[in-house]
């Protein structure tokens, strides 16, 4: 059975206080304070991330292995080289069709993280099939489009309306404006479905935020509240009705991929936490 979760939840305006001030205390401790979250795991996996070395990828990496697993990362040695923990073994391949590394191994959990591509699952895939126990894909709320009410994880997601997906690129994506980032990502989530059935997780989250997220698209917020009028009072007044959306900074714990709902536990998540 394929677990979805879905980064929509309700929560009260004491849960957000509360998360808030969990999250102020963690970014005091920097990048490698997943450390200070971390219980020795009570079975260590042999984990791949693919991609670990962009944004959320790092903090991943580090949290696993504090937990005691080993870890092993697939990406193209370009971005941050050398910044892993000695410990982390490093594949460098393309998911562009280079993938020879990732052939003749065996991992217990798949995480994979920089996908929006099905051609990409595909890809990766047709090599690790029946060579990871758990694929975990880490999709997105947007694959929701633009929705009015809370959905959950029998929503319906957006509907890819191009030519061919699996001939879709990423500069053709962000040329397009983002339009296909949602349908690409529900058409990704199928895909590993597809291909890991009754293994797959998909974690659906929502607005994560924090160093090297390029978008701009938290920061924004802030300094245009700063700026009074109102805009900020309607935010204000958004406040006092509970009306906010929680953002995950990808520090510690809050990187890592679990379920959010007790019911919806996976082997990675009885086994890492």
């Amino acid at each position: 059975m394929t677990r979805k979760v879905s980064g929509y939840m309700k929560r009260t305006r004491r849960q957000f206080i509360k998360l808030s001030a969990a999250t102020g205390g963690a970014l005091a401790f920097g990048t490698r304070s997943a450390t200070l979250f971390a219980e020795k795991s009570v079975k260590p996996l042999r984990i791949l991330v693919l991609g670990g070395t962009g944004f959320t990828g790092p903090y991943q990496v580090r949290y696993a292995l504090s937990r005691g697993h080993k870890v092993t990362t697939f990406n193209r040695g370009k971005t941050h080289p050398g910044e892993l923990p000695n410990e982390v073994e490093q594949l460098i391949g393309d998911r562009n069709g280079q993938l020879d590394a990732l052939k003749n191994r065996q991992w217990d959990v798949a995480i994979d993280n920089p996908t929006t591509l099905p051609a990409w699952v595909r890809g990766a895939a047709q090599i690790l099939k029946g060579n990871v126990e758990r694929y975990v894909f880490i999709s997105t709320i947007s694959v929701y489009g633009e929705v009015k009410t809370s959905p959950d994880e029998a929503a319906p997601t957006e509907k890819y309306e191009g030519a061919d997906p699996y001939k879709e690129t990423l500069e053709a994506m962000k040329a397009g404006g983002y339009k296909t980032y949602g349908p690409l990502k529900a058409l990704s989530e199928r895909e590993a479905e597809k291909w890991f059935p009754g293994k797959t997780l998909i974690i659906r989250p929502g607005l994560i935020v924090g160093p090297r997220d390029e978008t701009d698209r938290f920061t924004y917020w802030p300094v245009r509240i700063d700026h009074g009028g109102e805009f900020s009072r309607r935010v204000r007044l958004a406040t006092r009705c509970n009306s906010l959306m929680p953002a995950i900074w990808p520090n510690g714990r809050s990187a890592w991929p679990k379920t959010a709902r007790p019911e919806l536990t996976t082997q990675l998540g009885r086994q890492s936490h």
